[in-house]
């Protein structure tokens, strides 16, 4: 099976960052249906614009770096209605073109579709089926 990428555009809501001087955005988004067994949930954020810690239903899930792949499976963490938080430092923008290291085409004219890069849940079979 071929990754199935869904990406969680807007709405990003900004919350109450846990830090002095930072910021943070919350994205809601409901389990992906129809999955089965051997297949697994990826959350990626690509073309990261700040520093900053991922969670998800309130489980960190790790760090951020302004310019890195962030990759973590997800699957048994995710419940019916799931929220990802991510808190970023400001004072870490990038400058300048957003680097990617996505299999997925961007224009990268186009600005990040959240307000910390772009961010996706991938599925991805762990067998052939």
């Amino acid at each position: 099976m071929i990754p199935h990428a869904i990406r969680l555009r807007q709405p990003w809501e900004e919350v109450p960052a846990k830090a002095t001087g930072n910021r943070a955005f919350r994205r809601s988004f409901n389990r992906p249906t129809g999955l089965e067994s051997h297949e697994t949930v990826c959350v990626e954020i690509d073309r990261v614009v700040y520093c900053g810690e991922v969670t998800l239903n309130g489980i960190s899930l790790g760090g951020l770096e302004t310019g890195e792949l962030f990759a973590t499976e997800i699957t048994a963490l995710l419940k019916a209605a799931n929220e990802l938080v991510v808190e970023i430092d400001p004072a870490t923008a990038v400058n300048g073109p957003i680097p990617s290291a996505s299999i997925y085409i961007i224009d990268p004219s186009e600005p990040p579709s959240s307000p910390i890069g772009e961010v996706r849940l991938v599925i991805r079979s762990v067998r052939n089926v």
